[in-house]
């Protein structure tokens, strides 16, 4: 009797420090991406340590300085999946709309990763190109936040980089995009630009990005019809004054703060729910299927081809690898 409650308590104490555990690594994780988000305080102290220059203002109020010294119209960044992932679609003409770029004419603020706010010139149709409007493009960019050049300084990314070396380059790259959105822009913009070659820049992230691209019913419109097209030329200042009005929004709502906030702690549901952990094992969402969403994605470069082709351009795919596939590759 004596060795059954011993072993029942054994049994209990080893469950709790187990319990115990867990919750001490899911603990222990959120502090780690606390620390070392890209609100975090203790960039700023890494930045001081090294004599890095750090702007500390929130966006915000980097906007609003930066709004007594411009006539152009500025706002944080948006792009197609912060639509998607905020407000689904916006409405032109009753219609439901997936914009594919920024507002015309205008300047972006992107985030803070290197101690400074970079800021982008949205051409007259959005995107991110500093170079004047022609019709003699080498070069159509597409791609997401690589393409872009997210959170550098604009005149260093990829396609201001190749103007620089004299290779007329027009960007249609937007972080976060995925392969259906990346298609659609081609299909929506490519005729007007008429390139010699299509880039196309890839990520190991595109495939997921896909997966929830997936699920829009406009977007699927570009995979289901050859023919569909949301006119996003045409519309393209009605879609302007749907963004501004959604941005004036947010803007009007935020809090604006003199100086760099960390981020927000996370909620004690969430560290109840072990999220940390549950996301790092692939368990947060449901599990797509891979095959599927690959078996789609090559159905999209053949449409991709296919376009590029109509359109008398070599297109060019070009894979990013990831740093852990770097740190396998054997020299």
């Amino acid at each position: 009797m004596l060795k059954k409650n011993v072993d029942k308590k054994g049994i209990i104490v080893s469950l709790f420090v187990s319990i115990f555990m867990v919750y001490f690594f899911e603990i222990y994780i959120n502090h780690i991406d606390n620390k070392y988000s890209i609100n975090s305080n203790h960039r700023y102290e890494l930045a001081k340590k090294y004599g890095i220059k750090f702007d500390k203002r929130s966006k915000i109020d980097f906007i609003n300085d930066l709004k007594q010294n411009t006539e152009l119209e500025i706002y944080p960044d948006i792009n197609p999946k912060g639509i998607l992932n905020k407000y689904g679609s916006i409405k032109v003409n009753g219609k439901k709309i997936i914009p594919l770029s920024s507002i015309s004419n205008s300047l972006s603020v992107l985030s803070n990763e290197l101690g400074y706010w970079p800021i982008y010139y949205n051409d007259i149709r959005g995107f991110p190109n500093l170079n004047n409007l022609n019709n003699d493009y080498e070069i159509l960019l597409i791609g997401d936040s690589f393409g872009e050049g997210y959170s550098v300084k604009q005149e260093d990314n990829i396609s201001s980089q190749l103007v620089k070396s004299g290779v007329n380059t027009y960007n249609l790259s937007n972080a976060g995009n995925g392969p259906l959105i990346q298609y659609a822009t081609i299909k929506e913009y490519g005729e007007v630009i008429q390139p010699k070659y299509i880039i196309w820049t890839y990520y190991m992230n595109d495939i997921s990005d896909l997966n929830d691209e997936l699920k829009h019913p406009v977007l699927k419109k570009y995979l289901d019809d050859s023919n569909f097209t949301q006119n996003i030329i045409k519309n393209k200042d009605m879609i302007d004054d749907s963004l501004r009005k959604i941005l004036d929004k947010e803007f009007e709502n935020h809090k604006a703060s003199k100086y760099f906030k960390p981020k927000t702690k996370t909620s004690l549901k969430s560290i109840l729910k072990l999220y940390s952990i549950r996301k790092r094992l692939g368990l947060v969402n449901k599990k797509p299927n891979i095959d599927k969403i690959i078996e789609t994605f090559d159905q999209i470069l053949m449409k991709t081809k296919k376009l590029s082709i109509n359109l008398n351009s070599k297109l060019i795919f070009v894979i990013l690898p990831s740093r852990g596939q770097l740190k396998k590759t054997k020299i």
